[in-house]
Protein backbone atom coordinates (compact mmCIF):
# COMPACT_ATOMS: atom_id res chain seq x y z
CA UNK A 1 0.00 0.00 0.00
CA UNK A 2 2.93 2.14 -0.29
CA UNK A 3 1.92 3.02 -3.31
CA UNK A 4 -1.56 4.31 -2.58
CA UNK A 5 -0.28 6.42 -0.03
CA UNK A 6 2.05 8.16 -1.93
CA UNK A 7 -0.41 9.10 -4.93
CA UNK A 8 -1.58 12.93 -5.31
CA UNK A 9 -4.62 13.70 -2.70
CA UNK A 10 -7.71 11.56 -3.02
CA UNK A 11 -10.64 13.30 -5.00
CA UNK A 12 -13.09 15.08 -3.28
CA UNK A 13 -15.82 13.10 -1.51
CA UNK A 14 -18.61 13.73 -3.60
CA UNK A 15 -16.51 13.47 -6.81
CA UNK A 16 -18.45 10.62 -9.27
CA UNK A 17 -16.68 7.27 -10.30
CA UNK A 18 -16.09 9.35 -13.67
CA UNK A 19 -14.10 11.80 -11.59
CA UNK A 20 -12.20 9.76 -9.39
CA UNK A 21 -11.25 7.46 -12.54
CA UNK A 22 -9.75 10.64 -14.24
CA UNK A 23 -8.05 11.64 -11.04
CA UNK A 24 -6.23 8.18 -10.65
CA UNK A 25 -5.49 7.68 -14.49
CA UNK A 26 -2.81 10.87 -14.17
CA UNK A 27 -1.63 9.32 -10.56
CA UNK A 28 -0.78 5.59 -12.08
CA UNK A 29 0.80 7.39 -15.64
CA UNK A 30 4.46 7.45 -13.84
CA UNK A 31 4.02 4.64 -11.86
CA UNK A 32 7.35 1.79 -13.14
CA UNK A 33 6.39 -0.34 -10.96
CA UNK A 34 5.39 -3.78 -11.75
CA UNK A 35 3.30 -5.00 -9.28
CA UNK A 36 1.23 -7.82 -9.17
CA UNK A 37 0.32 -10.36 -11.67
CA UNK A 38 -3.60 -10.57 -12.48
CA UNK A 39 -4.85 -12.93 -14.72
CA UNK A 40 -7.84 -11.35 -17.09
CA UNK A 41 -10.28 -13.27 -18.87
CA UNK A 42 -9.37 -12.91 -23.18
CA UNK A 43 -12.50 -11.08 -23.63
CA UNK A 44 -11.57 -8.60 -20.79
CA UNK A 45 -8.18 -8.37 -22.05
CA UNK A 46 -9.35 -7.21 -25.27
CA UNK A 47 -12.04 -5.00 -23.98
CA UNK A 48 -9.44 -2.86 -21.95
CA UNK A 49 -7.20 -2.81 -25.20
CA UNK A 50 -10.08 -1.65 -27.70
CA UNK A 51 -10.31 1.85 -24.90
CA UNK A 52 -7.00 1.85 -24.84
CA UNK A 53 -6.60 1.99 -29.00
CA UNK A 54 -9.97 3.99 -29.23
CA UNK A 55 -8.46 6.66 -26.73
CA UNK A 56 -7.68 10.01 -27.72
CA UNK A 57 -4.59 9.96 -24.46
CA UNK A 58 -1.86 8.02 -24.47
CA UNK A 59 -2.62 5.51 -22.42
CA UNK A 60 -1.02 2.25 -20.97
CA UNK A 61 -2.93 -0.86 -19.87
CA UNK A 62 -1.44 -0.67 -16.47
CA UNK A 63 -2.39 2.60 -15.84
CA UNK A 64 -5.86 2.26 -17.41
CA UNK A 65 -6.93 -1.07 -15.19
CA UNK A 66 -4.96 0.48 -11.75
CA UNK A 67 -7.55 3.86 -12.33
CA UNK A 68 -10.26 1.66 -13.47
CA UNK A 69 -10.31 -0.74 -10.11
CA UNK A 70 -9.36 1.65 -7.62
CA UNK A 71 -12.08 4.34 -8.73
CA UNK A 72 -14.75 1.63 -8.72
CA UNK A 73 -13.71 0.27 -5.59
CA UNK A 74 -13.47 3.73 -3.96
CA UNK A 75 -16.98 4.35 -5.57
CA UNK A 76 -18.50 1.16 -3.95
CA UNK A 77 -16.21 0.62 -0.82
CA UNK A 78 -19.16 0.07 1.33
CA UNK A 79 -21.12 -2.05 -1.04
CA UNK A 80 -17.66 -4.58 -1.40
CA UNK A 81 -17.44 -4.91 2.06
CA UNK A 82 -21.25 -5.99 2.94
CA UNK A 83 -21.46 -7.88 -0.34
CA UNK A 84 -22.39 -11.40 0.47
CA UNK A 85 -20.75 -14.63 -1.02
CA UNK A 86 -24.22 -16.11 -2.13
Amino acid sequence: MALLSSLSQEPPADATEWQRFIHYLDDFKNVSEHGECVWLLKEVKREVERVKFESNAKLNIRQLVNAIILAFIKEHNENLKNMDSG
